[in-house]
């Protein structure tokens, strides 16, 4: 691969704004479709066994559905707020202590707001465990009256 080539995946994890980060998620499947030579590039961004890794595939593959929005609203790019950034955060680094000790247990523990995306926050970060790692995790859900 060429230096022109490798600069052609976004290096932003997060872009600026929506018009942006539809942009730069239009180029990386563009990208993913038409240079297969990139994909190890672009597998690389999303598996860094961090917060990097973890932004960089939220904020470039997944969207996000929302029921109360019309229109172009309705299904929308998920761009990681900063309060979700810190949370997957330090959920990430006690996953893979767990991952790396066998005695050693986390349990993530959070009140529910609505409308806070806390549990697409947690079945996010299941899911990049899953692919880029091989980390599988058991959720569970309380709910009190």
């Amino acid at each position: 691969m060429t230096a022109s080539t490798l600069s052609l995946v976004p290096r932003e994890p997060k872009q600026p704004n929506l018009d942006a980060n539809r942009r730069a998620r239009a180029t990386l499947k563009m990208l993913w479709m038409t240079r297969p030579a990139l994909r190890p590039e672009i597998k690389a961004r999303c598996s860094e066994p961090n917060i990097n890794g973890f932004r960089f595939f939220c904020n470039h593959f997944l969207w996000a559905h929302n029921e109360h929005k019309t229109g172009k609203d309705k299904v929308r790019p998920v761009v990681l707020w900063e309060i979700q950034e810190e949370i997957a955060e330090e959920i990430i680094e006690e996953v893979f202590k767990a991952a790396a000790d066998e005695n050693y247990e986390y349990n993530a523990y959070g009140d529910k707001a609505r409308m806070m995306a806390w549990t697409f926050l947690n079945l996010a970060l299941l899911l990049w465990f899953w692919m880029f790692f091989g980390i599988s995790s058991i959720i569970t859900s309380k709910t009190e009256a």
